[in-house]
């Protein structure tokens, strides 16, 4: 099984746990800024941390360079799974999730004490990032920024050196 197998797999699972957490978010009520959204970007390292594992195991060896390619595959194909997803849902089933999104937003901004032309502003922006597709591809971004991010030091962790000697 190659690098591009695994990264595969990998980040199509990733992709489908995230869809069945975001699921059980909106079903139970939550809200991703809420105290557990960080468990969301906490599947990132966990996935990229696992791929580089099943690699090792079956080559027996990998450098820094090999698990940075794993975990960008990994973290880019389980956010584009998500981020269609996001799109699908708050296109053509429910836009509530980008309403109240904008609502809790404008809250936490009014608590900020922000008023007047400054927040009419930070509205204006926030309601361009609200597009199904805009948002969407935020989320993508973002969870392809944490998860190379967390890459970088999970590569340097799990590298093995090939013990021929030849990496």
């Amino acid at each position: 099984m190659n690098v591009r197998q695994i990264a595969i797999r990998t980040g199509l699972w990733l992709g489908i746990i995230e869809i069945a957490y975001g699921i059980f978010f909106r079903v139970g009520g939550f809200h991703f800024q809420s105290g557990w959204g960080w468990v969301f970007y906490l599947m990132l390292p966990v996935a990229v941390w696992w791929a580089q594992a099943h690699y090792r195991r079956k080559v027996g060896s990998m450098t820094y360079l090999q698990g940075l390619g794993i975990a960008a595959l990994v973290v880019s194909i389980g956010a584009a799974v998500y981020a269609v997803q996001v799109w699908a849902y708050n296109e053509f089933i429910d836009d509530s999730l980008l309403v109240s999104v904008r609502e809790y937003q404008m809250a936490a901004w009014q608590e900020a004490g922000l008023s007047g032309a400054t927040l009419q502003s930070a509205i204006n922006q926030l309601e361009i990032s609200l597009y199904p597709a805009v948002f969407a591809a935020s989320v993508c971004l973002r969870m392809i920024l944490v998860g190379v991010g967390c890459a970088l030091v999970i590569s340097l962790i799990n590298r093995r050196p090939d013990v021929r000697g030849t990496s």
